[in-house]
């Protein structure tokens, strides 16, 4: 039996504030700033609700055109890169 890949949801953590089409955030505790550029802002408003990296790269397919494989790879960087810095966290899928 195969284990269900993750789901990545957004850090309660973090508020933020659309500015055209970037955000702008905020760690709450830590009361940093970040900027979003527009695909990052994209990722981060498909992540309204939690998904697999699998739903999320089929959508940003979708939307842009890259390579499968070179939009997998800047995703799975991305992923990393915003759950190290504390603004998703993992969820088991069940």
């Amino acid at each position: 039996m195969s284990v269900p890949a993750p789901l990545y949801a957004r850090s309660k953590r973090f508020s933020f504030v659309p500015m055209d089409d970037e955000l702008v955030m905020m760690d709450i505790e830590q009361g940093k700033y970040l900027g979003l550029n527009p695909v990052a802002t994209e990722i981060w408003h498909l992540l309204e609700q939690p998904k697999s990296m699998t739903q999320l790269l089929t959508a940003l397919l979708d939307r842009y055109e890259v390579s499968a494989a070179q939009c997998e790879t800047d995703l799975q960087r991305f992923l990393q890169q915003m759950h190290s810095q504390g603004m998703l966290v993992q969820i088991d899928a069940a």
